[in-house]
């Protein structure tokens, strides 16, 4: 009965690596730090930003105010929403704004 132990653990461990390999590929939580140009979305606390390259993302907040900084070239610092269901390969350009900052008062290229 002692040799089961040893070997129902290593199984347990096993079986755990799948999940914990999951866990840490999970991007739900990670950081992003996009810079560009904030307009207002037609939804309230929705705001999109075109990046450098011309990447658009949905920029929410509930916590952070970005209505003074429409119209403005801004950094945005957020997360990414949870994911939609598995097999969804649409790129993940929904940010939810945990911080901004000004970087010009306007959009226009200096």
């Amino acid at each position: 009965m002692s040799v089961r132990r040893p070997i129902v653990i290593l199984v347990l461990a096993i079986m755990a690596i799948p999940a914990i390999t999951t866990a840490q590929d999970d991007t739900d939580n990670r950081t992003h730090i996009v810079t560009g140009c904030l307009r207002k979305g037609a939804v309230e606390h929705v705001y999109y930003l075109t990046d450098e390259n011309g990447k658009v993302w949905v920029i929410r907040s509930r916590a952070v105010r970005l209505g003074p900084h429409a119209g403005h070239t801004v950094t945005v610092t957020g997360t990414n929403p949870k994911r939609q269901p598995s097999g969804d390969t649409s790129p993940q350009n929904d940010l939810l704004a945990t911080k901004v900052e000004e970087v010009r008062d306007s959009c226009a290229e200096q």
